[in-house]
């Protein structure tokens, strides 16, 4: 929460310096190995990653067979057009960190953030693929809502056994 905390100040533009780094990667035109805010925001990106990883693992969050089907109801197509992303019409956070690393382990995320970072630096080539390009700007898109919605509702809500008992961890209670 630390990391939302702070990372929650610069939202409004976030999408927008995801949006960036892309076009740059991807067209070598658009990359300038002078504009550092490129890399800046390849470093948060980075970080966001990384702090998602670990939600992920610590909430045990489960893979999906298809992480990329991201439309259930006619609900989610119009959430998505009004910036939300929604499944099966509710926010939902979890399912977004499911299929971010379901896609993908970490280990292939940092290979693929690393070329971003090389694309971005060196003008002369640019990403290529282009159907994974756009899976990679959809899904990393969704990651920073999902890490908004998760600073948003003060913590990332997620379904267990009915015997289950939530307690927030020891380091939680002494702040």
């Amino acid at each position: 929460m630390w990391y939302l905390n702070d990372f929650s100040v610069v939202k409004p533009v976030w999408l927008g310096h995801i949006n960036l780094l892309l076009n740059a990667a991807t067209y070598s035109d658009l990359a300038d190995p002078e504009f550092q805010d490129n890399m800046f925001s390849a470093k948060q990106l980075i970080e966001q990653v990384e702090v998602a990883y670990v939600v992920f693992r610590q909430c045990n969050l489960k893979k999906q067979p298809k992480p990329l089907t991201f439309f259930i109801t006619r609900e989610d197509h119009v959430a998505y057009f009004e910036g939300r992303y929604t499944i099966g019409g509710k926010v939902d956070p979890a399912d977004t960190l499911s299929k971010f690393f379901s896609f993908q382990s970490l280990k292939k995320w940092y290979q693929t953030l690393d070329d971003i970072c090389l694309y971005v630096s060196r003008p002369t080539g640019a990403m290529s693929g282009l159907e994974t390009i756009t899976v990679i700007r959809e899904l990393l898109l969704r990651l920073a809502r999902a890490m908004f919605d998760i600073y948003e509702a003060r913590g990332l809500c997620i379904d267990v056994p009915s015997y289950f008992i939530a307690r927030p961890a020891i380091a939680d209670r002494l702040r």
